[in-house]
This record gives structure tokens, sequence and C-alpha cells, in this order.
């Protein structure tokens, strides 16, 4: 016999966090991960995400091993026949192991708890910040062509936080670690006791898209903690090159205010948006120059963290990045 207990199972197509399993007469306390299902301890002591082929057998099917399908796949039925799997094989597993290894029920719903509230912490920490953004309105003056030809090599502050800010990787690096604290301090994306210690321009160049220049750069704390990104992205105007130099124009005057409203976006609206946006570090804009910044978490696209064009990924790895308007490169069938 086998059952599920707990208000997480009160529907398990959206079932998450610690949910106790009644299986062969002993209650198990599984972490429950909504989008990749439960975890199990492998041999060695370290945890995994279950999937039915951790328990296939020589000869023995299954109604989940044919077809193979993920947890984000199931339904309710089939993920409370993976939950008691899952149990089995924890209560197999554990006999084995050093008990160091492993979490008692009250360590892991200390664990949850601990991280509920740090959670809880910063989503109100993140609508605090978006709130007092969004009483304060900032407009923008439409700029004509010289304003870009004569002053896109300047320094200026911008119109959101009245700083100076960087505009291109060569700048944010002669700007510094000392530059970045303040302008996440301006932002209250980091606070006023931590501070950003060091600063990495990445070689690689990201050259999708023609209406920004973009670079990638990692950043080091004074506190490191899980919710503060080393790894980040930033996007600022094209340089006023012989190659770029329509796409510049054609994106700080004809488009305006485009690169206003994708800040302001990221601003104001954080925590008001349906999906998950990048988490946003700071971004600026100034009416003076047309120069600005946009400073966020970096997305972990496959072929950024080392994968080859085209490559099988693994579940939840995130695909691309992919050129606008090239809908041919879509890995898939196109039917």
């Amino acid at each position: 016999a086998c059952q599920t207990e707990g208000p997480q199972c009160t529907d398990l197509e959206t079932v998450e966090g610690l949910v106790r399993v009644l299986v062969g007469g002993a209650t198990e306390l599984l972490e429950v991960d909504a989008c990749r299902g439960p975890k199990v301890y492998t041999s060695s002591g370290k945890m995994v995400f279950f999937e039915m082929k951790n328990l296939k057998e020589k000869g023995c099917n299954t109604a989940l091993e044919v077809p193979q399908k993920k947890w984000s796949d199931y339904t309710a039925s089939e993920r409370k026949v993976a939950l008691c799997l899952a149990a089995k094989k924890n209560q197999s597993t554990r006999p084995f192991l050093d008990p160091k290894m492993i979490e008692t029920p009250e360590e892991l719903e200390q664990r949850h708890r601990q991280q509920k509230a740090l959670e809880d912490a910063q989503v109100a920490d993140l609508a605090n910040r978006c709130e007092a953004e969004r009483s304060r309105a900032v407009g923008w003056t439409f700029i004509q062509l010289d304003t870009v030809l004569n002053n896109h090599s300047k320094k200026a502050p911008g119109v959101f936080y009245g700083i100076e800010f960087p505009w291109s990787a060569e700048t944010l690096k002669d700007m510094g670690p000392e530059w970045l604290t303040k302008a996440f301090h301006r932002a209250g994306t980091l606070e006023p006791s931590n501070r950003v210690t060091h600063i990495k321009i990445d070689d690689r160049k990201v050259t999708a898209g023609n209406n920004a220049g973009k670079f990638l750069f990692e950043v080091r704390y004074a506190r490191e903690r899980p919710d503060l990104h080393r790894k980040l992205f930033a996007k600022v105007p094209h340089a006023l090159t012989k190659e770029t130099k329509q796409d510049r124009l054609s994106s700080s005057v004809l488009k305006q205010p485009m690169d206003f409203l994708e800040i302001n976006t990221y601003r104001v609206a954080e925590t008001y948006l349906p999906m998950r946006t990048p988490k946003f570090y700071f971004g600026d804009i100034s009416n003076e120059t047309s120069n600005y910044i946009l400073i966020t978490e970096r997305i972990p696209f496959a072929e950024l963290e080392g994968r080859a064009k085209g490559e099988t990924l693994r579940p939840y790895e995130i695909e691309g990045p992919y050129d606008k308007c090239k809908d041919y490169e879509l890995q898939g069938s196109g039917k």
C-alpha cells in the first residue's frame, strides 16, 4: 500500500516542497521540485532527481517507462506512482549510507523552513524595490540625430539614478567594481553593507540582434550568497563605427524610446510580470548622449555554457541563444 500525505498533495499536478509518502508501513519524507520531481539518494549519498530508469530491471517495463516521460509530463496518477517508487528507493538505499551523509526528517523540514523564509524575504525586498521605483515617475525627452553624433562618446548622468555610467565593456572595466557597487546600491539590488570586489569581462563575443551591443562578465562580492548572481549580462548601445553606425542611429533615434522603455520595465515591473525574467541589477540611459546600460543575471544558454550547436540537450538546459529571424535554426522538427 502507498499513499501520499500533507497539504502539498491536494493537487498532484502541482505538487512541490516536502511530501510524506506512506509506503510499506513506514513514512518517507520526500523533497519534491515542482518542475523536476522528487529527489532520491544514490549509493554514494548524493541527492539526484528521480527518474524511472533508476529502477529499471531486465525484462521489466512499466507504463511510465514506455515511453519514458519527464516529471512535467506525468499525470496526477503517474506522479503518485513516481512518488511511491522514489520513497521505496530511499528506503532501500538509506541503510547502506553513512548516517552523517543523510538528513533526518527534522533537519530536512528545518532547512525547508529556512529556505522558505529566505525566499519570502527576497520576494518582499524585490516587491518593495519595485514599489519604491513606481513611486518615481521618470520621463524621456525625444532626441535628434545630432545628439547621438555629437555626444555618443561622452559621460553623462542617467535619467533613472542620476549617476554617470559605462556604455561598453571597456568603460565598465575602467569604472570597475567601485562603480558597480555604487550602481547596485543606487538601484537597491545590493544591500548597503555588501560590495562588488572583482570584475572580469568575458572574452566571448555576443553578436545576436541588431538593436544593441551585448557582453558577458563575472563579478565577486564581499559576501556571496545564492541569490546574488556572479555571472552577469550587459546590454549597451552599438558603437558608432562604420560597421554598426546605422544600427546605432536606428535604435537610438528612429526607435526611441525603445531602450528607455526596456530598462524602465525591469526597473518597475519585475514583480508584476506573469513570468520569470532575468534578475535586474542596474539600468540607466542618458537623455544627453543616448548611451545606456542594462545589467541582469546571465541566462545559461547551452551554447554559451560550452555545448555544441545542435547538440541534444539534457532536461532543463536552455536552448540557444538563437539569432532573430532565423527560426530555421531552432532545434527539433518544424512540424
